[in-house]
């Protein structure tokens, strides 16, 4: 009994657009506001320190940043320090660094706005047909091969 065999084998090739966002980086300056170290001391008399995890001396620390932060009308605190003691009642930490601000916020434009992103950042950024492209997530066209 012959039996009829069929077959066929049909090929097609797909391409699926991409879609990306590209956000281009700001760049902003840091003035600090003193030219002396500033220290702000904040009591906490209402914590048990025989309770407390080290979760919860953290976010003491953040809080006391904050603080220190809204006294001195400053966006940061650089490069602050940390003396956290037991009182008669609960817990004071002193806080004693430098208050800065923000200022002159920018989108990054120059080549060195670019360059010390990757110098201490290891990140590094590009500028392809005036597309940003970050890593090796380049844009690819003829432009961009060069």
């Amino acid at each position: 009994m012959a039996q009829k065999g069929e077959y066929r084998q049909s090929q097609s090739r797909m391409l699926e657009p991409q879609q990306q966002v590209f956000v281009r980086p700001l760049v902003v300056d840091l003035k600090v506001t003193t030219t002396e170290r500033q220290k702000a001391v904040w009591p906490f008399p209402d914590v048990d320190i025989t309770k407390m995890t080290i979760a919860d001396v953290a976010n003491l620390k953040v809080n006391s940043l904050y603080l220190t932060a809204q006294k001195y009308d400053a966006d940061v605190i650089v490069a602050p320090t940390f003396d956290i003691r037991t009182v008669k009642k609960g817990i004071e930490i002193t806080v004693i660094g430098f208050p800065a601000k923000y200022e002159n916020w920018k989108v990054a434009s120059k080549p060195e706005d670019y360059q010390w992103i990757e110098d201490v950042y290891g990140v590094k950024i590009r500028t392809v047909n005036s597309v940003q492209s970050i890593g090796d997530n380049q844009a690819k066209n003829s432009e961009a091969v060069k």
